[in-house]
Order: structure tokens, then C-alpha cells, then sequence
């Protein structure tokens, strides 16, 4: 929870692939709307899939809490295969930043890393 603070300020959207709705309201940060909780069957089919992305262009998430495990058992309910553009959406954006307990990854938007490495380098 306070890495997702840190990397999602107050009034910042969060995006959860964890299938752990908890994580807004632990985290005080809202999701995109629309769908909040991403699991096997949110997406009827491919189009449902790739409107929700369109949405996440248009006010894309500060951080993304990714799965390090399936959704249940059954790799087959992963986001590879219940949300294979999601899934490629999220991971041409983002960058790893640690993990909770080895269950959860922080997704952080690759351009605020780049900006903050920037940064970083120029204070030496």
C-alpha cells in the first residue's frame, strides 16, 4: 500500500489486475471506471476488451498492481489468455517496481521512470 501511494499521489487512478478489489479502497485511489476488477469473463469478447483499453489511453492509471499468478489454479485464467491486449497494453507502458510479498507486482509508467532516472542522473 505505500509503495502504491508513493507512486499514485492523492487523485491519481490505480489499476488492479489482482482480482483483490481491496487494494482501492486500502490504498484511498480510485480505478478507471467501468471496470475496476479485471478477471477470467470481464471481457465478453475481444471488442469489450479493446474499448477498455481505449479508456485506459484516455486516462491511463499512475500505477498498475499485476498478478504474479494466475488468477486461481488454472494458468488457462491468466491475463495471457482471458486479456492477451491488456496484457500487451500494460506491458509496452509499464515497468516493474518490486513486489508484496511475492504476490503482487507495481506497475509504474515507463515514462515517469525514464523521467525520474533523468532526473536522478542531472542531480550527480
Amino acid at each position: 500500500i505505500r509503495e502504491i501511494r508513493k507512486w499514485a499521489p492523492p487523485g491519481q487512478i490505480i489499476l488492479d489486475l489482482s482480482a483483490s478489489p481491496g487494494f482501492y479502497a486500502l490504498a484511498d485511489r480510485d480505478g478507471p471506471g467501468y471496470l475496476d476488477l479485471v478477471m477470467p469473463g470481464t471481457f465478453l469478447d475481444e471488442a469489450d476488451e479493446l474499448e477498455f483499453i481505449r479508456r485506459l489511453e484516455r486516462n491511463p492509471p499512475r500505477v498498475i498492481i499485476w498478478p504474479s499468478k494466475p488468477f486461481d489454479r488454472s494458468k488457462l485464467r491468466g491475463l495471457e489468455w482471458t486479456a492477451p491486449h491488456l496484457r500487451v497494453w500494460v506491458h509496452n507502458r509499464y515497468q516493474r517496481r518490486g513486489r508484496d510479498d511475492g504476490i503482487r507486482v507495481l506497475m509504474v509508467p515507463l515514462s515517469e521512470v525514464d523521467r525520474t532516472r533523468r532526473f536522478n542522473q542531472g542531480a550527480r
